[in-house]
């Protein structure tokens, strides 16, 4: 089995907050593509594992 993205738990937990902070806010949308890529490339996730699909949909 191929080793997936190892990255710091302190990465992953300032990732985590951005990424599941608002998820019980009422108004709450998925992320498009463009926002995630974003947030992915603020926290340096850029092992294939975090490669997006080129849509313009909801991720």
């Amino acid at each position: 089995m191929e080793k997936g993205d190892v990255q710091p738990i302190e990465t992953v937990f300032e990732f985590a907050k951005i990424w599941y902070g608002n998820h019980l806010n009422r108004n709450w949308t998925k992320w498009t593509i463009e926002e995630a890529q974003e947030i992915f490339d603020h926290f340096g996730l850029n092992h294939p594992h975090w490669d997006l699909p080129k849509a313009q949909s909801r991720f």
